[in-house]
Parts: C-alpha cells; sequence; structure tokens
C-alpha cells in the first residue's frame, strides 16, 4: 500500500539522513586529502546532528512500517539505508582524530 503520507515520512528519513551522508564525505576528503577551514566546520555541525537526525530517521521508518503506510520493500530499503548511515556513523567516530585543528 503506498500512501500519501507514507511518501512523506519517506521524504522526511531521506532528509533526516543527509547529514550523515555530509558529515561522511567531509570526513573522507579530510581524511585522505587535505584540510580546510569550511570543511572542518561543515564537519563538526553535520557531526553534531548526525546521531539524532539519524535515530528520527529510524523512528519515522518504525512509523511508517507499524501504520503499513508503504510496500514491504521500500521499508525494507529505508531500514537497510538507517544500517549504512550506522556504519558511517561507526567509521566518522572511529576517524575522529581527523578533527583535531
Amino acid at each position: 500500500m503506498d500512501t500519501r503520507r507514507g511518501r512523506v515520512f519517506f521524504w522526511i528519513v531521506q532528509i533526516l539522513l543527509l547529514p550523515t551522508l555530509v558529515c561522511f564525505v567531509v570526513t573522507l576528503t579530510m581524511r585522505f586529502s587535505g584540510r580546510s577551514l569550511v570543511l572542518w566546520k561543515t564537519g563538526v555541525v553535520t557531526g553534531l546532528v548526525q546521531i539524532p537526525f539519524t535515530s528520527l530517521a529510524f523512528v519515522f521508518a518504525l512509523a511508517t512500517g507499524m501504520g503499513d503506510l508503504l510496500p514491504k520493500t521500500r521499508i525494507r530499503g529505508m531500514y537497510v539505508e538507517i544500517a549504512v548511515a550506522a556504519l558511517m556513523i561507526t567509521s566518522v567516530l572511529l576517524w575522529s582524530g581527523v578533527y583535531r585543528w
């Protein structure tokens, strides 16, 4: 079942997972390329919100699944995206030495 509310929840989850992706890309860039003040500030700001936003995305995905607002394959896809985001958060935390200025 695909409802309008389900599509809204899907896009909310996508937007909430965006800071995790941005922080991961910035951290990779700073680790393997070079550091700059703009990258450092972007990484710190997105790093502060990535865990709460990913948790909130999980809550929205769980609510979508409990309400049967989207097809099961799309809900499973959202769960996979959240799992990948958790792996990205873990790798950013392992590379925390990048943010020592």
